[in-house]
């Protein structure tokens, strides 16, 4: 230990302020004590160590650095980038205090982050400089250390905030959340929050965060109606005309006044202490001498069902003069980015997922007076290239996949895309939570759309973390939050404080801009929920048995290897193989079986162990069992990148992920680790290096494989024939079989009777008969129901991620409009999102899912404004199967959630937690 003087003493022992009783593993455990604010000055410019190709031109990303330290040297504390290169010094401010600590405490932590910031005219990384540049440090060390260290610094009037974007499952302990004087609870940042001393796990301020925007709901009956213009044919109901009054609100520019009622936005005019008139946003405290950027939208974020579709047509026909007037303005271009733009365009870009398209073409006809509105879709292979062209609609319809496909240059056909070479009057996301992976390649082209005007729509601002919003607001460029850094600075680490204080602010916040109403706004149908649990017949029992102790024997072998060494991805793969085998049993029996499952069968012990290490066959990969075992970890929440532990899948492979620049984001190797891009790139040479049939070990679990690896990108996934968990059984002897029904679809033709039945009171009456969608997870699942259906003359269409828009637009025309057709079979996948299905009142369910907010999607398809009738929701499962025990995982909040985030538990390291998870996998077996 390097001595130094200072006005305490460093010994441990004499920390009486903190006492630990029996829980000596806590006193050594590794917190987080908060952040200070340091200045760089910097003599060189950092290099960032990811340079996307979608990064904005004028600004620099936030830098991941460290700091390095020569201990009784001085107290110059060196500042590192991302490739070694040293690129300034700490303030001396700071340095006078952090150096000792950093040299006389024993465990101390840095995790310095330079913020995001203006990119100078002709800069470039490695150019000399002379620059004072904002970084963040988080400080860490053992918990036993917190007072020391708090009396430390704050002998120092330095005092800590709360951590910015500190490691997950660290508890915070900030030694100064009850020390500081009275006078420096507020800073020019606003208030300091509180933090709880055990410190707060992000699911705990997530779930905060998720039900203030419920909370919120409540207040939004104040607004005044505003009618909508005639060119809108139906009339808007009573929370609709409050949502355009919103929305045009919205879409002016800012107001100043004395008066708290006069200011339209967080901004405040104010004076500086020399008297200069300044801005002073009033959630962070931050003052600005120029006006920041207007920012026209915000973030429409109803529940599903309320009709924000016709909400946002009924914008779109209220500022048709404003959109031509901005159409017909010369496009002044300044500096090599403008040099792209053509020209400004009157229309309103509105980009939705793919199932969506078709819902917003039929919104378009019903609720819009005919021959006022031109638009367009643009999608597809035959889509114009002229921007000249698109900038004639009032409205154009694209997708999520068509904006980054051009953005990235895949779809361009050689040229700039027209969305990249017009200025839009406005643009509207919907299902705006599809952009909550901000580093992804689809969210970066979303984020480059050039927009006067901005919405969001989405029923689900947050669906799994606060960050979720975070990307919205960078979307909005709602400043100071339209930064991954400013957003986890002035709200993230905040909430996760806990603060009840900043609770409050936050309210502020999110009503500045936001709408959301709840669907007691509206007087729909009731609704019942029914859960029906059926018997397996003898046979289907037998065979449900037979793999469960197969399994069990299996899983518990592979555990046993688990302790050996690191959980390698073949081990993952067979766990998840067994649960998806349990799960395609209970949905149909053998019939969805794969080879290897019916090979099985054939007089193969179920005691029979598995060995993944001595395969007879190197192992190798095909394309379609790589997607597949991906979907397979997404769904069981494992979807983790081998080496750094980053999020790979999200919801699904389908969607694109933090991509490299040739658009893949993550690669999946034969014996089933997957690398995301990053990790992979240093040992893609090597492998390319060789033939397929190379035998090579695998740089991550060291098995032996053939040289292979498949790349994962959602156009990838879009090109296969079916979705990739779908794959239906294998063209081998007995795929052919058929046993009829299972006992689930026996269940299901029962009741599609008695609906026919309970329709002939509406049919005698000249009304439409009751319809019904039959969701499932498994396309090949459906196969089997539509057989049935067939056999027993039902009518019906069907709905899959297989079907381009055309067919989806046919099929939705014969369910809405053909009363002979009254049965809807559909993938949740390709069903959850976008589509209007209010022509059904009954909802049958066939497999309980992993992800509840799938199921409650696809239902709310149904139950939504337009629905006239009692809606039934039912859901099958069968009793004594693997499908109750995904029940009560899913009834259990968060129950596969990385236990390292729990406050309650030590932290884990990275293979502790893969052990966690499997853990809890596995007692799907018991």
């Amino acid at each position: 230990m390097h001595s130094f003087q200072t006005n305490f003493t460093l010994d441990d022992d004499e920390d009486d302020d903190v006492v630990f009783t029996g829980q000596n593993d806590l006193s050594t455990q590794e917190v987080c004590y908060g952040h200070l604010v340091a200045t760089v000055a910097a003599h060189l410019v950092p290099k960032p160590k990811i340079k996307s190709v979608f990064a904005m031109k004028d600004e620099w990303p936030s830098i991941r650095c460290t700091l390095e330290r020569e201990p009784g040297k001085d107290k110059r504390i060196k500042v590192i980038d991302p490739f070694g290169m040293y690129f300034g010094n700490v303030d001396a401010e700071l340095s006078e205090v952090l150096a000792p600590a950093m040299d006389g405490f024993a465990n101390i932590r840095t995790q310095p982050r330079v913020l995001n910031r203006r990119k100078k005219k002709d800069s470039w990384p490695g150019q000399p400089c002379s620059e004072l540049i904002k970084m963040i440090i988080n400080i860490y060390g053992p918990r036993k250390n917190t007072t020391a260290i708090g009396r430390h610094f704050g002998n120092a009037n330095i005092f800590f905030k709360s951590p910015m974007v500190p490691d997950p499952g660290v508890p915070i302990c900030n030694p100064h959340e009850r020390a500081l004087p009275a006078p420096l609870r507020m800073t020019d940042r606003g208030a300091r929050p509180r933090i709880d001393s055990a410190g707060r796990t992000i699911e705990e301020s997530n779930q905060d965060v998720i039900k203030l925007f419920d909370h919120f709901a409540s207040d939004a009956a104040s607004l005044p109606l505003t009618e909508a213009p005639p060119t809108v044919l139906t009339p808007l109901l009573e929370h609709q005309k409050q949502a355009l009054t919103f929305l045009l609100k919205h879409e002016k520019p800012r107001t100043f006044g004395p008066a708290e009622a006069e200011n339209s936005s967080l901004w405040r005019l104010a004076k500086s202490t020399k008297g200069e008139t300044v801005y002073k946003e009033v959630v962070t405290g931050i003052t600005t001498r120029a006006e920041p950027a207007e920012v026209y939208g915000g973030l429409l974020a109803d529940v599903m069902g309320l009709g924000k579709t016709i909400e946002a047509l009924a914008l779109i026909a209220a500022t048709m003069d404003e959109a031509d007037k901005f159409g017909r303005e010369k496009l002044v271009r300044n500096g090599e980015e403008d040099s792209l733009f053509r020209s400004h365009t009157k229309a309103t870009l509105l980009v939705s997922p793919l199932s969506a398209v078709k819902n917003w073409e039929d919104q378009m006809v019903e609720h819009l007076e005919p021959g006022v509105f031109k638009y367009c879709v643009y999608h597809g292979p035959n889509r114009t290239a002229n921007a000249f062209e698109l900038s004639t609609y009032d409205i154009v319809i694209t997708t999520y996949g068509t904006v980054s496909s051009e953005f990235s240059g895949r779809g361009s056909k050689g040229t700039v895309s027209p969305l990249r070479q017009l200025k839009w009057f406005r643009v509207i996301l919907d299902e705006a939570h599809t952009i909550r992976e901000s580093r992804a390649a689809q969210s970066q082209a979303i984020f480059n759309l050039w927009a006067q005007r901005r919405w969001c729509m989405t029923g689900t601002p947050i669906q799994n973390r606060i960050d979720d919003l975070g990307s919205l607001t960078r979307f909005l460029r709602l400043y100071p939050y339209d930064t991954a850094a400013g957003f986890a600075q002035y709200i993230r680490a905040p909430a996760q404080s806990g603060d009840a204080d900043f609770l409050k602010t936050l309210r502020v916040f999110v009503d500045s801009f936001t709408l959301r109403r709840l669907k007691d706004r509206v007087d729909l149908p009731k609704r019942r929920d029914l859960e029906v649990q059926l018997d397996f017949s003898p046979e289907e029992q037998r065979l449900h048995d037979f793999f469960k102790a197969r399994a069990h024997v299996h899983m518990e072998e592979l555990t046993e290897k688990s302790k050996e060494r690191k959980i390698s991805g073949g081990i993952q793969h067979h766990v998840l193989r067994g649960i998806m085998t349990l799960r395609l049993i209970s949905a149909h029996g053998r019939e969805l079986l794969k080879e290897k499952d019916l090979q099985t069968l054939k007089g193969i012990s179920a005691t029979e162990a598995i060995d993944v290490d001595e395969e007879t066959k190197l192992p190798t990969l095909t394309k379609r069992a790589a997607y597949e075992h991906l979907q397979m970890m997404a769904e069981a929440d494992l979807d983790n990148c081998r080496q750094c532990d980053k999020k790979l899948a999200g919801d699904s492979p389908q969607v694109e992920a933090d991509d490299g620049v040739d658009g893949t984001h993550c690669y999946v190797l034969p014996c089933y680790d997957v690398l995301c891009h990053d990790c992979f790139h240093p040992y893609k040479e090597s492998f390319d290096g060789q033939f397929d049939a190379s035998p090579v070990t695998c740089p991550f679990c060291h098995m032996t494989m053939a040289c292979q690896y498949v790349p994962i990108s959602s156009q990838g996934a879009e090109s296969l024939d079916v979705v990739p968990d779908d794959a239906p059984p294998a063209a081998e002897p007995e795929a052919g079989f058929y046993g009829g029904p299972h006992t689930k679809t026996k269940e299901l033709l029962k009741d599609i009777q008695h609906m026919k039945q309970d329709s002939r009171s509406f049919t005698e009456k000249g009304e439409p008969p009751l319809k019904c969608v039959v969701f499932s997870e498994f396309t090949s699942h459906l196969n089997l129901i539509q057989r049935a259906l067939g056999d027993n003359n039902h009518q019906y269409v069907r709905i899959d991620g297989t079907m381009n828009l055309s067919k989806r637009r046919k099929v939705l025309d014969a369910f809405n409009n053909d009363d002979s057709v009254t049965v809807l079979l559909a993938s949740i996948k390709a069903a959850g999102q976008g589509l209007n299905l209010t022509a059904a009142s009954r909802a049958f369910i066939m497999e309980p899912m992993w992800n509840p907010a799938a199921e409650e999607q696809a239902v709310d398809r149904i139950y939504r404004i337009g629905q006239k009738r009692e809606v039934i929701i039912k859901r099958y499962h069968m009793a004594r199967s693997i499908e109750l025990k995904i029940i009560e995982l899913k009834k259990k909040k968060q129950a596969l959630a990385d236990i390292s985030m729990n406050r309650n538990h030590k932290q884990l390291n990275k293979e502790e937690i893969r052990k966690q998870h499997m853990k809890d996998i596995l007692s799907l077996f018991k």
